[in-house]
């Protein structure tokens, strides 16, 4: 693999790494506090808005955006709702629970695009039949 893209790929799974191993303990808080109720639903929303905003509307934002700055915009939201731990705020949990569940759709889609380019840059780049021909 090319260098660059080598560099790339690896400081995108560093990156996930950490944005979900932070959100993994916001989210684990959040259901195991005073506030499991409240937490719960929270988390409810985000999957909700997630699988709304996966119909169509996260690839037309990408190509809108741009790969790079969609992935930094919606990281931004997983580190909006890490942070809303902080202080509890029920109604600030819903809106970054909202916030987060449209920035998930946009990451996971902005991330498949992104991992697809630089593969295809490899397979231009070494000479390789790609994948979709066969």
């Amino acid at each position: 693999m090319d260098r660059s893209n080598f560099y790339n790929i690896t400081h995108l799974s560093i990156s996930f790494f950490l944005i979900f191993t932070s959100y993994s303990v916001a989210q684990t808080f959040q259901t195991s506090s005073d506030y499991a109720k409240s937490g719960a639903f929270a988390i409810g929303i985000i999957y909700l808005l997630f699988c709304v905003s996966n119909m169509g509307l996260s690839a037309y934002i990408i190509r809108s955006l741009g790969v790079r700055l969609t992935l930094i915009l919606s990281s931004l939201t997983y580190a909006l709702f890490v942070a809303c731990n902080i202080r509890y705020n029920i109604w600030s949990l819903y809106i970054c629970a909202f916030l987060l569940g449209f920035g998930a759709a946009l990451l996971w889609t902005a991330q498949g695009v992104y991992v697809t380019i630089s593969t295809n840059k490899h397979e231009q780049i070494n000479n390789l039949v790609s994948s979709s021909t066969r």
